[in-house]
C-alpha cells in the first residue's frame, strides 16, 4: 500500500510540476501559447496575457545585464564606477552574478536605498535604465552621457533596458544623491 501511495504522488505531481515550474525554454512556451494549449497564457501585473510566466520573464535577463555591466565595467580605466540601477531587480541580479569581485550595484528601490555607498567622489556613473526611461537628470549631472549597452533577449521583461554610461560630472553627484535619498526616505 505504501508503495501506492508514494506512486500516485509521484504521477500526481510529475502534470503539476510541468505547469506550475519554469521547466521548459521560452521558446517552448511562446509555441505552446501560440497553440493554444492548456496553461499556455499567463497574467502578467499589467492585466495583459503573455506566453511567459512574468516570474520567468522576470529572471531572464539577469545573467546578461550581470555580463554586459562586467564587460563595460573592465572597459573603463577606473575601477570606482558607481553603478545605479532603477529598481532592485537590476541591482540585485549584478551584484549576485557579477564575475568582479567588489562591484556592487546600488538603487533607491527598497532595501537598496539604506545601502547606497557613497564613500568615495563619483566620477563616473553606470546607470541601468528601464526601457522608455528618459536620461534628463543623467544630462544634468554629466557632460558625457552614452548609451553603452541594452537587454536584447526577445522574452525578457526587461528587453529594452539600456545601460547609460556617464562622465564628466557637472555638478558634486555625490550631494545630489543624498539628498534624492532623503527625500525619498
Amino acid at each position: 500500500m505504501r508503495y501506492a501511495v508514494f506512486g500516485v504522488v509521484v504521477l500526481l505531481f510529475i502534470p503539476m510540476a510541468m505547469v506550475a515550474l519554469p521547466l521548459k525554454t521560452p521558446e517552448q512556451y511562446v509555441s505552446a501559447a501560440k497553440q493554444g494549449k492548456p496553461f499556455s497564457a499567463h497574467k502578467w501585473e499589467d492585466g495583459k496575457t503573455y506566453p511567459i510566466a512574468q516570474d520567468f520573464a522576470d529572471m531572464l535577463s539577469w545573467k546578461e545585464l550581470a555580463h554586459k555591466v562586467d564587460s563595460i565595467y573592465q572597459k573603463q580605466n577606473s575601477t570606482n564606477i558607481f553603478i545605479f540601477c532603477d529598481n532592485y531587480g537590476q541591482a540585485g541580479s549584478i551584484n549576485y552574478y557579477t564575475k568582479i569581485s567588489g562591484l556592487r550595484a546600488n538603487s533607491f528601490n527598497a532595501d537598496y536605498i539604506n545601502w547606497v555607498d557613497l564613500s568615495k567622489p563619483i566620477t563616473t556613473m553606470m546607470s541601468i535604465k528601464d526601457k522608455g526611461e528618459d536620461l534628463d537628470d543623467e544630462h544634468a549631472l554629466f557632460e558625457q552621457v552614452t548609451i553603452v549597452g541594452e537587454i536584447t533577449n526577445p522574452y525578457a521583461r526587461e528587453k529594452g533596458t539600456t545601460i547609460v554610461l556617464l562622465t564628466q560630472p557637472k555638478a558634486d553627484v555625490n550631494m545630489f544623491i543624498k539628498k534624492e535619498i532623503e527625500n525619498r526616505k
